[in-house]
């Protein structure tokens, strides 16, 4: 009866340990995702606003082929990363 309680108890730590470290790696990945949404959030409008000023400043020196390359791009840019 000994034998079998303690196999008990060890089988049943080793699947809370397991359940622990399961909970922790997704805890992990959920952290690092975070991060890396607050990076993107805080970089998107200074890209956005640095791109438009660059296309602006092309514009306004008539510079049309690139300025029209560069807004493609853009809109390439932004239709994938939106998806």
């Amino acid at each position: 009866l000994g034998a079998w309680s303690a196999l008990y108890y060890a089988i049943n730590f080793y699947v809370q340990v397991e359940e622990q470290n399961d909970q922790l790696m997704r805890l992990e990945a959920q952290a690092t995702s975070a991060q890396l949404a607050m990076l993107r959030y805080q970089l998107n409008p200074h890209f956005l606003f640095n791109t438009l000023n660059s296309i602006s400043t092309l514009v306004l020196l008539k510079q049309t082929e690139p300025a029209n390359a560069m807004l493609s791009r853009l809109s390439s840019f932004l239709r994938y990363t939106l998806i």
